[in-house]
């Protein structure tokens, strides 16, 4: 790559806290030359991608700084219940049946809203498109990043803030942390969010990866069109169903519910997982190798620092060997 900006549009898979190891992927791009200009993310990936669109948006410099940001990023905090540590298992099991999960969230929320604030990044608004890239994008999807989320009401995958309007939250008004806090609604640990829509109907928002844990196309072209600059994909490998296919024994009520939520997860990923059309322009980072478990909010520097050499390895050698023009004249 020579010194010049290369303009990409980047697709980040979920994982938990294990997200921190697109940050050493994200990190060697910036590195390498690569500007980013479309940003999606689910969950793990959601919260990485607002931080990046945020230090796009405000002309930071990616590199060095989003490193900075994660190794800071308190963690331990996020999963925290406002209660007397003895009273914590009770606590958790009551907002559990009342609300729908464990931990409400708003530590999480709070903190990333802070943080964006201090891009100024508040709403959808802050990340528009410059025109330079928006052209050939519809208008009502001009936006420097797409957050996913499922909608268990009508069992259907939702983009933010492009189905904004939908859920009665223009782009403008819409804060860009809520839309993150939808996407990481991991089921029975975060309570699930909840919004009227357009119609006033209730909505109930959980974790994109219901739906869509890696949303490898969002960004493809119509049929027949190349891409407008480069697209690449992060995608965390090893952590949903579909990355290892082996047989669950279903032996009754319990069983049968979690191979059915498993069986759910990363629906429309299945499709194309494996298509070679994504999975050459895909990035796949062996975060199971670390060590470190996708719900671990108690992460120390060092499992951060494994995390995020692994992302740094795995973009290194892809980069080694990646050459997007002869990509496009393959695929396009």
């Amino acid at each position: 790559m020579n010194g010049s900006r290369i303009e990409t549009d980047v697709i980040l898979s979920g994982g938990g806290v294990l997200c921190v190891a697109l940050v050493g992927a994200l990190d060697e791009l910036a590195g390498s030359s690569c500007s980013f200009a479309r940003i999606a993310g689910n969950s793990g990936g959601a919260i990485t991608g607002s931080l990046l669109a945020a230090m796009e948006a405000s002309g930071t410099p990616v590199a060095g700084n989003l490193l900075d940001l994660v190794y800071r990023m308190p963690f331990e905090t996020f999963s925290q219940t406002r209660t007397h540590r003895l009273l914590k298992p009770l606590t958790e099991a009551y907002n559990l049946l009342r609300y729908g999960g464990a931990h409400d969230g708003s530590v999480l929320r709070n903190w990333l809203a802070g943080a964006l604030a201090e891009f100024d990044v508040r709403t959808f608004g802050d990340l528009r498109l410059p025109t330079a890239y928006g052209q050939g994008v519809p208008a009502d999807r001009q936006y420097r990043l797409v957050v996913t989320a499922s909608d268990v009401s009508t069992a259907t995958p939702a983009f933010f803030p492009w189905d904004g309007l939908r859920y009665g939250c223009g782009p403008e008004s819409q804060p860009v942390a809520d839309a993150v806090r939808m996407s990481l609604s991991v089921p029975y640990y975060f309570t699930p969010v909840r919004m009227r829509d357009a119609a006033g109907q209730v909505r109930t928002l959980v974790d994109g990866f219901l739906f869509t844990n890696y949303p490898a196309a969002i960004f493809d072209p119509p049929a027949g069109a190349r891409p407008p600059r480069q697209l690449l994909g992060i995608n965390l490998s090893g952590i949903m169903p579909h990355d290892n296919r082996s047989v669950h024994r279903v032996t009754g009520p319990l069983s049968l519910g979690r191979s059915l939520v498993t069986s759910l997860a990363g629906a429309l990923d299945s499709s194309f997982i494996d298509d070679p059309q994504h999975v050459a322009r895909t990035i796949s980072i062996p975060v199971m190798e670390c060590g470190v478990h996708i719900m671990n909010f108690n992460l120390t520097r060092n499992d951060k620092r494994k995390l995020i050499d692994c992302g740094r390895r795995a973009a290194a050698g892809f980069l080694a060997t990646w050459d997007f023009d002869r990509y496009c004249d393959e695929y396009y």
